[in-house]
């Protein structure tokens, strides 16, 4: 799923994808193209990651169901070299922690040096709650003083919401007035996502200026994941295409230099009506280069 994650490893797990190598040595340019476009792949230095889980009865199969994808979440974590926390408080509004993060042997968070094993016991958060609030849970851990020494200044911070995409809380028991202004204007570098197990999205639906919307069950994590390590598998190309003559590259750290992949058409998409390639199976490893190559449909 996250080939080109690992391409700049000595020994990248085996993903199952053979993109055709065109070359090792550096790159060329594409003499047949009319348009060549560039993205230079960066992530993050640094991310904090806080999730928010349904504690309330019937959220077994949803807590479950994240724990058996959580390879998913922390692969381009592991990969990206981002200096990452993740961190977790349960969505209880009637608990007497709410807002304190979950401790394993006495950490408050996970970072690259914990055991990956921690995380699954972390999000085992238990059913004991009689009711669900993801918005009450948020504002509660943003402005504990305890999570002071987990929040970094001037670092991008995930709120990953997991549960049915209920909210249990009213209005009036909100200490902020419009939950996502208050968010937008406390936590500016704050980004939302809502993976619920129903098909509308809930309310965690009516959250979509502020995340990009919910995403449903099956695949709870997997749309969230490169979001997880700030890589990004759309491109928004600057001139339309003419369909047919589109190339695509990824130039990379491999085999002890640089290596330029091309990939199929299987590979990618290409968005007419957005004028956006996307990757299908995989992201671009950070360092590395994506070239698009082109005749303008003009």
């Amino acid at each position: 799923m996250l080939l080109l994650v690992a391409l700049g490893c000595s020994d990248p797990p085996d993903q199952g994808l053979a993109p055709r190598i065109v070359e090792v040595g550096g790159p060329r340019p594409i003499a047949w193209a009319d348009v060549e476009e560039a993205f230079r792949i960066s992530v993050p230095e640094r991310a904090d990651w806080l999730f928010v889980v349904d504690a309330a009865p019937g959220s077994e199969a949803v807590q479950q169901q994240l724990v058996d994808e959580l390879p998913a979440l922390l692969e381009p974590l592991v990969w990206s070299g981002t200096d990452w926390r993740i961190g977790v408080v349960a969505a209880d509004p009637d608990a007497e922690d709410l807002g304190f993060l979950r401790t394993v042997d006495g950490a408050a968070w996970m970072d690259p040096t914990s055991d990956r094993a921690e995380l699954a016991e972390r999000l085992s958060v238990g059913v004991s709650g009689t009711r669900t609030s993801p918005t009450l849970a948020i504002v509660a851990a943003l402005t504990n003083p305890d999570l002071d020494a987990f929040l970094r200044v001037d670092t991008p911070l995930h709120l990953l919401v997991v549960g049915s995409g209920a909210d249990d809380a009213s209005p009036e028991e909100l200490p902020v007035v419009g939950f996502d202004a208050w968010l937008g204007s406390t936590h500016p570098d704050a980004t939302l996502h809502c993976v619920v197990a129903s098909e509308d999205g809930g309310r965690c639906a009516g959250h979509a200026e502020a995340s990009g919307g919910a995403v449903a069950v099956p695949a709870l994590v997997e749309p969230v994941a490169p979001a997880a390590a700030g890589f990004t598998r759309d491109f928004a190309l600057s001139r339309w295409p003419t369909p047919d003559t589109v190339e695509v590259y990824v130039e990379a750290e491999a085999f002890g230099g640089i290596a330029v992949f091309q990939f199929e058409p299987s590979e990618w998409s290409w968005s007419p009506e957005a004028n956006v390639l996307s990757f299908r199976q995989f992201v671009p490893a950070a360092g590395s280069m994506v070239r698009v190559a082109y005749v303008p449909d003009e």
